[in-house]
């Protein structure tokens, strides 16, 4: 993991967060069933937990070794090449 999972992390953290912030502000529920708050405020709380968890895993991670780009390049062209086979399949 990089650096930028910690800014990711720590971005979709505060977006979370301000969700979370916004559901509050909501009907949480009725004597019988949840209200329109309910769903968004726990989606807010339970993705900034996971945010923050991301933002700290990639915190403690090793750095990540270099990039091979002759192995990302047959990955490139083989994704091309199913492409364009499933491209020209129906006029063979």
């Amino acid at each position: 993991m990089t650096k930028a999972d910690v800014a990711i992390g720590l971005v979709l953290a505060l977006t979370f967060g301000i969700t979370a912030w916004q559901a509050s502000q909501m009907s949480y529920g009725t004597e019988f069933a949840p209200g329109t708050g309910f769903i968004p405020l726990w989606l807010g709380v339970l993705g900034a937990v996971l945010a923050l968890s991301i933002a700290v895993r990639a915190r403690a991670a090793p750095p990540m070794p270099s990039v091979d780009l002759r192995a990302e390049a047959r990955v490139a062209l083989s994704a091309a090449g199913i492409a364009s086979v499933a491209i020209a399949a129906p006029f063979l």
